[in-house]
């Protein structure tokens, strides 16, 4: 009963009590508990003003008012257990964050042994709600007292310096630092366009150069589950060096010791290749590796999560993604355009394909790659930047945000050029 004196008295606080009522479930404490919780709420409710439960008026609140046809004897224990949660609150016991964990993940438990249950006895044959309720636990598991400082800083100083004056990778086109600046923690990019416009090539012509700006200790994670993990590798190496096949088969070797001195480690972007890609086996590999950087081609495909239509599981897949540029470094993600973008120079944001909102929603900014099938124009692509939320950095201009621009692309050497 130690443990929920110890509860009580943390939930007797409003903020406290706001902050994880939600995670005290009835099937993980006692009877009473629960009915002198639902009874803070009731007075938290009634008492606006007040911030901090007092047991003295709250036993006579509870009495009088709460309760006034319960029993003597009913009476006579809540009155002692109103007791000791005072005590309590006059000197806190220093266990009460692991009390309050302790009862959260109880909670836990329970919904797992359930979903287990139902696998169990034959009643389901999915497994995938005992995952979601783990990777649940991992990613909202919480604390008392965190120690993560959640507000934005107010220090103007500090924003100017950290969210356009520097910092960030910037990219190896011109154009995109002019229209979108580097990019940072959290941002999430959207590459979109139709099939054998350029989508790879273009990655591999930006992530070459911005892995270089990396720590050392960091590097590139590059998930793919269309192209052959190798094929992707090669296009890599050859967008570092900007060689052709035959320059590079002509002199390995040197050609080896070149991406080591261009990109400071041959294995400073890390291409992981399988058709099929659960998302947990990317958290795995993100824990491990921790990357400043992740690409995904495509994010579309990457299994694990569940929708009543195809938009909303993808929402849930880009609302992960997102989540992956806030916990490890900028995310650029490939996506496709749908069939009305074919031959379009400047594709528009509606012209993502499979998404309604979620696509558009979610990322920071998104680029569309769009072609035109004279065949004057075998090389020239055409960038379109139709959503931009980026906070730019020293050389983007305000007048080009949602700018446009005519590249040529080079495949025989995977790089992306400016227009002459």
């Amino acid at each position: 009963m130690m443990q929920d004196v110890i509860l009580l008295a943390v939930m007797a606080n409003k903020t406290n009590f706001n902050k994880y009522r939600k995670y005290i479930k009835k099937a993980t404490i006692s009877l009473e508990t629960s009915k002198l919780l639902d009874d803070y709420e009731r007075h938290f409710a009634a008492f606006t003003a007040v911030d901090d439960i007092s047991m003295s008026d709250f036993t006579t609140w509870f009495c009088t008012i709460r309760h006034p046809s319960m029993k003597q004897d009913e009476l006579t224990f809540y009155k002692k257990l109103l007791i000791e949660i005072d005590k309590e609150i006059a000197a806190p016991s220093a266990i009460a964050s692991s009390v309050i964990e302790h009862f959260i993940e109880l909670d836990y438990a329970h919904r797992l042994r359930h979903e287990s249950d139902l696998v169990a006895n034959g009643t389901s044959n999915d497994m995938s709600e005992v995952l979601s309720i783990l990777t649940e636990y991992k990613d909202h598991k919480i604390t008392i007292d965190p120690d993560e400082e959640l507000f934005a800083t107010t220090n103007i100083v500090d924003l100017v310096a950290t969210q356009i004056a520097g910092g960030g990778l910037d990219w190896r086109l011109e154009d995109l630092n002019e229209i979108l600046g580097p990019l940072r923690k959290g941002d999430f990019i959207v590459v979109a366009a139709r099939p054998e416009t350029g989508k790879t090539t273009l990655l591999a012509s930006e992530v070459t150069h911005m892995v270089t700006q990396l720590p050392d200790e960091q590097t590139a994670l590059w998930i793919c589950n269309e192209e052959g993990g190798d094929k992707i590798q090669f296009r890599v190496f050859q967008a570092a060096l900007g060689r052709t096949r035959a320059d590079i088969m002509a002199d390995v070797p040197k050609a080896q010791a070149d991406i080591v001195a261009e990109l400071g480690s041959a294995d400073k972007i890390n291409v992981y290749h399988r058709p099929y890609i659960n998302y947990r086996d990317i958290d795995v590999l993100c824990d491990k590796i921790n990357p400043g950087l992740i690409i995904f081609d495509q994010l579309d495909k990457i299994q694990g999560f569940k929708g009543d239509r195809d938009d909303l599981k993808l929402q849930k897949i880009y609302q992960w993604a997102r989540e992956k540029a806030n916990q490890f470094g900028p995310v650029i993600s490939v996506s496709q355009c749908d069939g009305t973008a074919e031959g379009v120079r400047y594709c528009l944001m509606s012209q993502l394909a499979g998404s309604k909102t979620a696509k558009q929603g979610e990322a920071d900014a998104i680029i569309m790659i769009g072609a035109d099938h004279d065949p004057s124009m075998e090389f020239i692509r055409f960038l379109n930047v139709p959503k931009n939320k980026l906070a730019g950095g020293p050389v983007s201009l305000e007048s080009r945000r949602h700018g446009k621009a005519e590249v040529v692309i080079k495949p025989d050497i995977a790089r992306y050029t400016t227009s002459t």
